[in-house]
C-alpha cells in the first residue's frame, strides 16, 4: 500500500449555496440585464472562485498529508497557487492548462 489518500474537496451544490459560491456563467447571467460593467462582473467571479478555493485549501489542510496533488481547472491555477502561498505552501504547477 502506498498510503496515498484521495479526497474530493470541491463543495457540493448545497455547500456552494450556503457559502455563496456561484459558477461563472450563473454570475454573468444574473448581471446581464443590470448594466453592470465587465470589471465588476470579473470581481464577482474572482470572489466566488476564492470562496471555492478556500474550501479546497481547508480540506487539504485537514488531511495534512504532504506532498499534495490538486487537479483543478485552468481558471483556478494562478489564484489557488497564490492562496496556497499565502498559507505557507510552496506550490509547483505541472501544467497550467490541458491541451490534447
Amino acid at each position: 500500500m502506498l498510503g496515498i489518500v484521495h479526497i474530493y474537496c470541491d463543495p457540493n451544490r448545497k455547500q456552494r449555496a450556503k457559502l455563496g459560491i456561484q459558477q461563472e456563467n450563473d454570475i454573468r447571467v444574473s448581471y446581464i440585464f443590470k448594466n453592470i460593467d465587465e470589471q465588476n462582473i470579473l470581481n464577482k467571479i474572482r470572489d466566488s472562485h476564492r470562496k471555492r478555493e478556500l474550501v479546497w485549501l481547508k480540506a487539504i489542510n485537514n488531511v495534512n498529508k504532504w506532498p499534495v496533488l490538486l487537479v483543478c481547472g485552468a481558471d483556478h491555477v494562478n489564484s489557488f497557487s497564490s492562496l496556497a502561498k499565502e498559507e505557507g505552501c510552496v506550490p509547483e504547477i505541472f501544467r497550467k492548462d490541458w491541451h490534447s
